[in-house]
């Protein structure tokens, strides 16, 4: 599970008491964070951890604005991704960085937070709220985040991932997918 925390930028998910903060979509509305899972713990999708971010806090999540995020070095075969795309299907471009200096571009999709249900390619439903929290009151509207994987192939060690500037996506917790026996396991 890589840390984020140096690159949360957005606050997309609040408590009733947070309501002027939350702003996932630039009109001030976000998930309800008592619908999600419990800040600080791990939330786990088919066999993945991902840490969950501080809902309760300031920023949550990493708004793709070309940040360029150092993973722990080490050989990776998969990226898993929790997140979504503030409208529409989004597709974001990735620089995968090896330490050999080698680059990969890979591509990463996420349907809208509103939309019915998974419609990228490869995306799994992750966890819902039940409610929008607004700026000025809580509606009663199930919205989605939603599990993605990017494969990753390199002869070299995976040192960072740059991300291209699609301010639309929002990136909530990262996981590695590591070869079985390798660095933390099969997932750090």
């Amino acid at each position: 599970m890589v840390d984020l925390g140096p690159w949360l930028s957005n606050k997309c998910a609040g408590l009733p008491e947070q309501r002027a903060m939350i702003d996932t979509t630039g009109l001030g509305s976000g998930f309800a964070a008592e619908n999600l899972p419990p800040p600080g713990g791990v939330y786990w999708h088919a066999g993945v951890p991902f840490r969950v971010p501080d809902f309760h806090g300031q920023a949550d999540n990493l708004l793709l604005e070309g940040a360029t995020v150092a993973v722990p070095r080490g050989p990776c075969q998969a990226l898993h991704f929790w997140g979504f795309a503030d409208w529409g299907l989004v597709e974001a471009r990735l620089a995968l960085v090896f330490a050999g200096g080698a680059r990969r571009v890979a591509g990463l999709e996420f349907s809208s937070w509103t939309a019915a249900g998974p419609s990228c390619r490869g995306e799994r439903l992750g966890p819902q709220s039940r409610i929008v929290r607004t700026r000025s009151r809580d509606v009663s509207l199930v919205v989605n985040s939603y599990v993605q994987t990017v494969a990753v192939a390199g002869e070299d060690d995976l040192v960072a991932i740059e991300f291209d500037d699609a301010p639309v996506v929002h990136i909530l917790a990262l996981t590695l997918g590591r070869p079985a026996g390798g660095e933390g396991g099969p997932t750090s």
